[in-house]
């Protein structure tokens, strides 16, 4: 099994996107990637970020579906790296959806 950890670039719709979801053991989203998983009807079992792209609505329904928020307000690295930060000691295999695409500054620091 393997975690599915969302980011903010461009993530695919449809079959792709729920079939990635409905075989991950858990889905994370970094920051702003929260909203996309929202407005799919994912469910989230981690948030990771400083918060600053998550949309105020998708916010509270994380914290009223029971989501783990994990707030990690320093802007030295991006929210990826402040997410593969977290996950990295678990040593869980990851699949990573939306890393390109968006802002080109995000891009390349994905990269």
């Amino acid at each position: 099994m393997h975690s599915l950890l969302l980011l903010g670039g461009e993530l695919p719709t449809g079959e792709l996107l729920v079939r990635e979801a409905e075989a991950a053991l858990r889905i994370i989203a970094a920051d702003g990637a929260a909203n996309h998983a929202f407005r799919h009807g994912l469910r989230l079992d981690q948030l990771v970020g400083d918060l600053d792209s998550v949309e105020p609505i998708v916010l509270e329904h994380c914290r009223a579906s029971g989501t783990e928020i994990t707030t990690v307000p320093e802007q030295e690295n991006n929210d990826f790296e402040k997410a593969l930060r977290l996950l990295a000691p678990d040593g869980q295999t990851l699949r990573i959806l939306g890393l390109t695409g968006g802002r080109t500054d995000h891009l390349m620091a994905n990269l």
